[in-house]
């Protein structure tokens, strides 16, 4: 499935390209978006948008479990 993202502002489109980055970093291994961007990837999903944006405090980071390989 493809999803269409319309960034509201630079901090966003910021936030979306550093995702994109990581999703390709990351490809062979098991990844995840957690909290407010992933709240945003359900809504466009849906075509439904709550107008929450991002701020530039959020970005993409390794999130592992604590049985993780590597961890």
């Amino acid at each position: 499935m493809t999803i269409r993202i319309e960034p509201v502002g630079a901090a966003e489109a910021g936030l979306w390209r550093a995702t994109l980055e990581v999703s390709r970093l990351f490809a062979d291994v098991p990844w995840v978006i957690i909290g407010a961007q992933m709240v945003m990837l359900l809504e466009r999903e849906q075509d439904v948008t709550s107008g929450r944006t991002t701020s530039p405090r959020e970005r993409p980071l390794p999130v592992r479990s604590p049985g993780a390989a590597g961890s």
